[in-house]
């Protein structure tokens, strides 16, 4: 879910993630997680209050100043956007260091046959 600012409806969040803003609980189905009251207030949810409770990662670029609010992860999710130490075999039998990249967006693709 891209977001321009941290307060959204609840209306939005509800539309855009499943997860409905009732008294002082987030519900998906059967799943409800308890939220502070800090959360919800005037209609209006929190943001980065929501992503902590519901273990939802949230970005923010600072280029394009936006927000990026992420699906629950369990408490899986990154800790930051920078990738760790990764080599890699190019193909022409060498290898390739990732950090020939930093400071750039990359997409990393992983496939496996099984």
């Amino acid at each position: 879910m891209i977001l321009e600012k941290l307060r959204v409806s609840a209306e939005e969040i509800e539309q855009r993630t499943g997860w409905k803003i009732e008294e002082l609980q987030a519900c998906r189905g059967d799943v409800c997680v308890p939220i502070s009251p800090e959360t919800c207030s005037d209609s209006l949810v929190d943001a980065s209050l929501l992503a902590e409770q519901l273990r939802m990662p949230l970005v923010y670029n600072e280029q394009h100043r936006i927000y990026s609010l992420g699906p629950e992860a369990g408490g899986r999710a990154l800790s930051s956007a920078v990738a760790p130490p990764l080599v890699l075999p190019d193909m022409r039998g060498g290898t390739f260091d990732l950090r020939f990249l930093l400071g750039q967006k990359i997409l990393l693709v992983a496939w496996a046959s099984w």
